[in-house]
């Protein structure tokens, strides 16, 4: 609603500051079919032209050259590893010899300390000391 009424207001604006009147409405009717039709010109011709393919990417991302959207670390909870750099709260575990990127439950854990993952959404592993657990 405030988004038409702010579209309406800018609209009558423009028709005052032409001068009103019949002028003002033929002005603004000109304007809007130009617009239309350079609007149409666009979708119709710049797919093609060469600046538009000097734009985009071509070659899109495919799996069989190589290319992953992201690893699926599900696989990670409930395993227990070693704290590689200190955690306050994020910092870099070894979980069966992998080194991963993790966050703590908001505690400080200092290397060498053993630890649980605890949940695992996306690539956001939380934590938490072995010891912290009992």
């Amino acid at each position: 609603i405030f988004g038409i009424a702010g579209i309406a207001c800018v609209l009558f604006s423009l028709f005052l500051t032409l001068g009103g009147g019949i002028g003002a409405l033929n002005i603004m009717a000109g304007g809007t079919i130009a617009a239309t039709v350079a609007f149409l010109l666009l979708l119709r011709y710049l797919p093609t032209s060469k600046l538009w393919h000097r734009l985009t990417l071509k070659d899109a991302q495919k799996n069989d050259r190589g290319y992953t959207s992201s690893v699926d670390l599900s696989a990670l909870a409930d395993k227990e590893g070693i704290v590689l750099t200190f955690l306050r709260p994020a910092g870099t575990v070894d979980i069966d010899g992998m080194v991963y990127d993790v966050v703590s439950e908001g505690r400080f854990v200092e290397p060498g300390a053993r630890i649980r993952v605890l949940s695992v959404n996306g690539n956001r592993i939380v934590v938490r000391a072995i010891e912290e657990l009992k």
